[in-house]
């Protein structure tokens, strides 16, 4: 796995390792405002500024999340918002910033470089215990991509240093990976995800997993929902072909 594959913006976390390969993943970080769709018009000024800037300024397709499995998949005629969506499979040659919301659960970016199709994906503990990682590896594969030829990249998220669940929790992973320190329970999503991944073929030098701690960055760059309760707002991670 790659850990030193993030550039740190003001405004933004840019995975570096997609460059080379003609598109750009960016998670926004508290400084280019609250991205939600429930934000109104102050969230969606923030959206098209980032989509300006990081998107490529290419139409952004996001939708409202609700911690489901469904994948949409965008083609040359698709565009725009969709309900209840978690996910989005975007077809060679289509033009578009797909986005994810997050704050505190991981978007994922599972990237065909033979291909050049992805899926982006919003997996929070429900979604992860629900196969979502593993389900979006399997969309790309129906449509001809070999576990081989991804890139797999995870956004920041909340960590196991601060991902406290109750015992009862463990009922929806009983593989883990969790941590016990002081007889508390700690979750490691992106551990739960990245299992998925690897079980699917792709190997550990193809995914770049995010070294960032949503709920207790130094710095506070990020929302989370942990750390600020009702008073966080939301970031966004888009990927976007350069140019």
């Amino acid at each position: 796995m790659n850990d030193a594959a993030w550039e740190l913006r003001a405004d933004a976390v840019i995975l570096t390792a997609l460059r080379a390969e003609g598109y750009l993943m960016a998670t926004s970080t508290v400084a280019a405002g609250d991205m939600h769709i429930e934000s109104g018009e102050s969230g969606r000024a923030a959206r098209e500024c980032f989509v300006r800037t990081w998107g490529q300024a290419a139409p952004l397709v996001c939708g409202r999340q609700v911690h489901g499995t469904r994948i949409e998949t965008i083609t040359a005629a698709s565009s725009g918002f969709f309900d209840q969506t978690d996910g989005y499979l975007v077809a060679p040659g289509v033009r578009c910033a797909a986005g994810v919301f997050t704050a505190d659960c991981l978007a994922i970016a599972i990237f065909d470089r033979r291909r050049r199709e992805y899926v982006l994906i919003h997996s929070g503990w429900k979604g992860t215990a629900a196969g979502l990682p593993g389900m979006a590896v399997r969309a790309l594969e129906e449509r001809g991509t070999r576990p081989a030829d991804l890139l797999v990249a995870f956004s920041p998220s909340i960590r196991p240093c601060c991902y406290e669940v109750g015992d009862e929790f463990a009922d929806h992973f009983p593989a883990g990976p969790f941590q016990r320190r002081g007889g508390r329970l700690f979750f490691d999503n992106q551990g739960a995800a990245l299992r998925q991944i690897e079980d699917a073929g792709v190997r550990p030098e193809q995914i770049f997993p995010s070294p960032f701690c949503t709920c207790c960055d130094p710095q506070d760059r990020f929302w989370s929902w942990r750390r600020q309760g009702l008073a966080s707002g939301r970031m966004m991670t888009v990927l976007a072909p350069l140019g």
